[in-house]
């Protein structure tokens, strides 16, 4: 795997058991056998990511829309849902992402 640039194009991740999907911006996806744990630790300082349930992690640079329950992300078809256990933080963390985003 490339460490160069690693996190570009990364839409989300999808965990299957001890593997994780990585859905890309061009459509395409690369399995790895690497758990989830293992990518977000190694893209928490590329992207900025929030994990809504236990089976995805989003990258908030592709954040189409958010309704409370739900994410839509561009480049990637369906749904996400937010777990009701998560939902105070996740919503806590989208927040102080937009107020980064807003004032650079």
């Amino acid at each position: 795997m490339k460490t160069r640039n690693y996190g570009q194009g990364i839409v989300l991740l999808e965990a299957d058991s001890n593997y994780t999907i990585l859905h890309k911006t061009d459509g395409a996806r690369e399995i790895s056998s690497y758990t989830m744990k293992w990518h977000i630790e190694r893209l928490g300082t590329e992207i900025i990511l929030i994990r809504p349930i236990r089976k995805f992690c989003v990258n908030l640079q592709f954040l189409k829309a958010f309704n409370g329950n739900f994410f839509l992300m561009n480049h990637f078809k369906r749904p996400i849902p937010v777990s009701r256990r998560r939902k105070e933080q996740v919503e806590s963390q989208l927040h102080k992402y937009m107020n980064q985003s807003n004032s650079n």
